[in-house]
């Protein structure tokens, strides 16, 4: 690519097209670039390149409006735009990028920009064609075809008269064609790039990237030899002719899709359909492949048939700590594409790892906005869900919040859901309760396909250099969220880009391994003694003290003894010698980490002279942090300990040792008691973020 700049079309439907140094470039509807919807002019937006200084000038030339990152142009008016911005030729459509000599094009055509694709636009334009030796034409312009296939009927087979409404392989491994596959201007088999635009406009109900009359629709007033008369008459058809003819082959298609929709959704409606658009035998054909097809097509389009989609963008707050939002166009789906926002969607424009203020944005990368394109053409409804801990805090406005995320949808100009956890609990990833909001309450009623739905984050747990200069993960919760769901999960890296997996590291502690079958202590020890003593239980706060207390030795008598109830150390103290005087063994339900704090009680089983064992709840800072936040999910009152009280207990912990004073050390397993399976359920999810 050396001293050359070419645009690059993001949604990968046609090569490369060379753009001259300081020379304008008129761009539209053309075999260039693959358009043919009218509503885009043959002259839309004129492009004039800097390759010295890389400056880049667009002016909107058609009547339609084009936009650059979400910014409507005006007609005649000229802007500039930088190399990472994204031209859309019609608003919301075709989204294009300029590469300069050096920088890498995504798509693996660019060896294409070659004479021969130079020849193919000269010969379209002057109205010549060249012919295979099979006698298909080739080098004609998309509408050009769709002319001439609405004007020539063909001899057709009874196979080939059958409606191909859902795509599925025969038995020889083929696949057969779907309605979307009508959109085609060739006879000749489409590209995968061309098939995926031709899907991605099917889908949003727009015109179709390249319109063709399916074999049933032709023309009963005009005999065909009088349109392949006319077409010999005049190769070089004006603008205004074309446009129209080819707004008419769209009527015609809308027409067919209208009738493929009755069929499926009535049964009665579908066998009248199948005398109009068919035989009855090759629509039941087609019928019964529907049920098995796994194409794009199938169940998740079938729904979006049924789901009527929002009418217009609107915030709801179900709950103190979650948002909703509904942009506009945002219907149910069975087929989900999760992704987080901050570092997967969008980043920080000034380069910072936390954005300056709210307008401190730009979209991740340019493939982002063709990637959510094709997957809204597939079927799938876009959600976002974000931690924003901020607003919780009060360090955030959620109305400065809401403002940016709708610019957001605004520039990808794709209908997006997005749920917003402002604080801890079941809503914060990688717990599930934004998840689970979505699926019972916030998708049209349509039932969930977790197999079909994947989810895509930053936070994925990569540690150091796991790709050259980067950073290790500043946690693992996307990674978590995915995984806690069941749902197949990627980094913005792996989705948008096409990277290999990298190495990442699960959290220290992992729930699901965690046996109800562990004995509460070894075997041969002792729970309650038969005689009075002293039990100072050791343990970081949620390492479970409060429960093997309250479940095993109070009941058999032991008096209860705890500071967060007391206040003090010296009134519990005071306490633990009153007890003894009574005749009454004792249980002391403090963290007890460091020596000095341990000392206290073991002194007054020493001047009473009674035992004094220790039970060591030997669990890790993780495993009482998972504890903690279970609590927190499954207790609406449970105040939350912070992170510095943890850390505070770890920087004093000691383990406990028989020369202290002890007469025994017992270590106690943790063996989790649950009220219900739901809260089995959620304990046994990461609730950490790392």
């Amino acid at each position: 690519m050396a001293g050359q700049c070419v645009l690059e079309c993001l949604q990968r439907s046609h090569d490369p097209i060379p753009l001259p140094h300081d020379k304008s470039v008129m761009l539209g509807r053309s075999p260039e670039t693959q358009i043919v919807d009218p509503r885009c002019s043959r002259s839309q937006v004129e492009l004039k390149v800097n390759w010295k200084t890389r400056e880049i000038s667009v002016t909107q030339r058609g009547s339609n409006t084009s936009s650059v990152d979400g910014q409507d142009l005006e007609r005649g008016k000229t802007v500039s735009m930088s190399p990472s911005s994204t031209l859309f030729i019609l608003k919301g459509q075709y989204p294009h990028r300029v590469v300069f000599s050096g920088e890498e094009v995504l798509t693996s055509k660019v060896d294409a920009v070659s004479s021969s694709a130079k020849e193919m636009v000269t010969n379209d334009v002057s109205g010549k064609r060249s012919h295979s030796s099979n006698g298909e034409t080739e080098a004609e312009s998309p509408a050009k075809k769709a002319k001439l296939s609405l004007g020539k009927p063909e001899k057709r087979s009874a196979s080939t008269k059958e409606a191909k409404l859902v795509k599925h392989k025969d038995s020889s491994g083929s696949p057969t064609k779907t309605l979307t596959d009508y959109f085609s201007h060739s006879k000749s088999k489409a590209s995968a790039s061309e098939a995926d635009e031709q899907l991605t406009n099917a889908s949003n109900k727009k015109q179709p990237s390249a319109p063709i009359s399916p074999p049933e629709i032709k023309s009963k007033t005009e005999p065909a030899a009088q349109n392949v008369t006319k077409r010999k008459q005049s190769h070089d058809v004006s603008d205004e002719d074309e446009e129209s003819h080819v707004q008419d082959v769209s009527e015609k298609l809308k027409r067919l899709k209208q009738s493929a929709k009755a069929m499926k959704t009535d049964d009665t409606v579908k066998k009248n359909e199948k005398g109009s658009l068919n035989t009855k035998s090759s629509t039941s054909k087609n019928m019964s492949r529907s049920s098995s097809s796994e194409s794009c097509s199938s169940a998740s389009s079938h729904v979006k048939r049924r789901v009527k989609p929002a009418t217009e963008s609107r915030w709801e707050h179900p709950d103190e700590k979650l948002y909703i939002f509904m942009s506009k166009g945002v219907a149910g789906s069975e087929k989900i594409a999760g992704f987080d926002i901050d570092g997967t969607i969008i980043t920080t424009q000034s380069g910072r790892v936390f954005p300056k203020d709210m307008t401190d944005w730009r979209v991740l990368y340019p493939e982002v906005f063709g990637k959510l394109k094709h997957l809204v053409a597939a079927g799938y409804k876009i959600v976002f869900f974000t931690n924003q801990l901020g607003v919780g805090r009060g360090k955030v406005r959620i109305e400065d919040l809401q403002d940016k995320f709708e610019k957001v949808v605004t520039k990808l100009q794709i209908p997006v859901q997005i749920l917003i956890s402002t604080s801890g609990g079941s809503f914060r990833k990688p717990a599930i309760g934004m998840w689970r909001i979505l699926v019972k309450q916030k998708n049209d009623g349509v039932p969930v396909s977790v197999a079909d739905s994947f989810y895509v984050g930053d936070a994925a747990g990569r540690s150091d250099n796991w790709a050259p200069k980067k950073k290790k993960d500043f946690s693992c919760s996307d990674r978590l969220f995915a995984l806690n769901i069941g749902l197949k999960f990627h980094t913005p890296e792996e989705f948008f880009l096409g990277h290999k997996p990298a190495p990442f590291t699960l959290p220290e502690f992992d729930p699901r391994k965690l046996s109800p079958d562990t004995p509460i202590i070894a075997d041969g020890e002792e729970l309650v003694s038969g005689k009075q003593e002293v039990v100072v239980l050791v343990g970081f706060q949620a390492a479970g003290k409060s429960f093997f207390a309250n479940t095993y030795l109070v009941p058999k008598g032991y008096v209860y003894i705890n500071q967060d109830t007391l206040k003090t150390w010296q009134k519990c103290v005071s306490e633990c010698n009153k007890a003894l005087a009574a005749g009454k063994s004792v249980v002391i339900d403090n963290t007890n980490v460091d020596p000095e704090s341990r000392a206290r009680y073991i002194d007054c089983a020493r001047k009473a002279g009674k035992p004094c064992r220790c039970f060591f709840f030997d669990l890790s800072i993780s495993h009482c942090r998972h504890n903690e936040r279970f609590r927190e999910i499954i207790n609406s009152s449970h105040k939350p300990i912070n992170e510095q009280i943890f850390n505070s207990t770890k920087s004093r912990f000691k383990e406990p040792e028989l020369k202290e004073g002890f007469t025994k050390i017992v270590k106690v397993n943790f063996v989790p008691k649950f009220e219900n399976k739901l809260h089995e359920r959620v304990y046994r999810q990461f609730l950490l973020e790392k």
